[in-house]
């Protein structure tokens, strides 16, 4: 498999976990108990985990991560970025502009 096709499957396979995740996950409005579902609780109130809006990025010959380290792989016209899992499981959302364009990274 190319690189091309890895930085697709991942994407792939983020996207499918964030869809499941999503239909697993309470709901993110703030809500007295009484209107949430039976079962179902807000364990954190609305906009608690701030995105990232400006990211910063090292080349990758100078970050020292393991070789099976998971990230969200973006190419756009030749402008590449890699966003670490690590990372993502305590900020969750990335805005940044890739190649020109805007993006979301979620995880």
């Amino acid at each position: 498999m190319n690189k091309s096709g890895l930085v697709v499957l991942v994407l792939s396979a983020a996207l499918m976990v964030g869809m499941w995740r999503a239909y697993q996950a309470p709901p993110t409005r703030d809500a007295d108990a009484a209107e949430l579902p039976e079962g179902w609780f807000q364990s954190l109130p609305r906009d608690a985990i701030l995105p990232v809006y400006d990211p910063s990025f090292d080349a990758g010959s100078d970050v020292n991560w393991p070789l099976d380290a998971l990230v969200i792989g973006v190419e756009v016209g030749g402008d590449a970025r890699a966003y670490p899992v690590a990372y993502l499981n305590r900020r969750e959302m990335v805005n940044d502009v890739v190649g020109g364009e805007p993006l979301l990274v979620s995880w």
